[in-house]
């Protein structure tokens, strides 16, 4: 085999024109849109006078409800997409929730 030639790489993220797909500004979305849940999730624990410790309290039937009322009525989906989006969601705002945790102090 000739090592000359180029093999195929993986697929380009973008278009030759370098405009997104449909399916990566959904997916940018939902990460925008799940990184600001845990933004909220961590003022509304502060506020109750809690620090924002440990794991993300936030569930994956919370992350549909709070996908659906973050990225407003879309062009419906079908169920597969929306599981994958929801998993998107979940996870940005599970990172964002365990990158920016406070330290927990243990009484000893």
């Amino acid at each position: 085999m000739d090592s000359s030639v180029e093999k195929p790489g993986p697929p380009s993220s973008s278009s030759p024109s370098g405009a997104l797909s449909n399916q990566q500004r959904r997916e940018e979305r939902a990460v925008r849109a799940g990184e600001a849940w845990a933004i909220a999730v961590r003022e509304d624990v502060q506020k109750d006078g809690r620090k924002a410790a440990g794991g993300w309290p936030g569930t994956l039937s919370e992350a549909k409800a709070e996908m659906a009322i973050s990225l407003g009525s879309r062009p419906a989906l079908g169920e597969e997409e929306t599981s994958r989006l929801v998993r998107i969601f979940y996870e940005a705002a599970r990172d964002r929730w365990l990158r920016h945790r406070e330290r927990e102090v243990r009484d000893e």
